[in-house]
């Protein structure tokens, strides 16, 4: 018997309000019974991943299965989030993908030590739904993701 985990939660942490919509628009008519969370910065993005504040309700706030990472989110940074991640025991596996306008090697280089699994330049991605799609639907429909909070 094939074991198969079908992410329900997406948390997508990105301030541009543009982006946000481009992506929305790939991945909601791909994935329609997927909750879909938005933050805007990089605090939000972890007291969202803790679940405190307005994300203490875990049946309106679930753990994500998938974090889609802006790596450079006002307050904390992306890669401080990803660091945040990687400290934390119970989510130190979560899947993340970073979405970066940046062309700096040195970003690059962080975000893969910080066991990154994947870092995506935004402009071929939100420029191309057929990319998008194709990309979006490997991390989504393809890669076995865990439940979230397994270690």
């Amino acid at each position: 018997m094939s074991a198969q985990v079908v992410a329900t939660t997406v948390l997508l942490a990105e301030d541009d309000a543009n982006d946000v919509w481009l992506i929305k628009r790939v991945l909601v008519p791909m994935l329609p019974r997927m909750r879909f969370q938005v933050v805007s910065d990089g605090s939000e993005a972890i007291q969202y991943l803790s679940g405190q504040g307005q994300f203490a309700d875990r049946a309106v706030s679930p753990l994500p299965s998938l974090v889609l990472l802006d790596i450079q989110l006002p307050g904390l940074s992306g890669i401080e989030v990803l660091r945040w991640i990687r400290k934390h025991p119970t989510l130190h596996s979560l899947v993340v993908v970073m979405l970066t306008g940046s062309e700096s090697e040195e970003h690059l280089r962080l975000c893969y030590e910080l066991h990154v699994n994947s870092y995506l330049k935004k402009s071929p991605l939100l420029s191309t739904p057929d990319a998008s799609r194709a990309v979006l639907g490997y991390w989504l429909n393809t890669n076995l993701l865990p439940l979230a909070g397994l270690t």
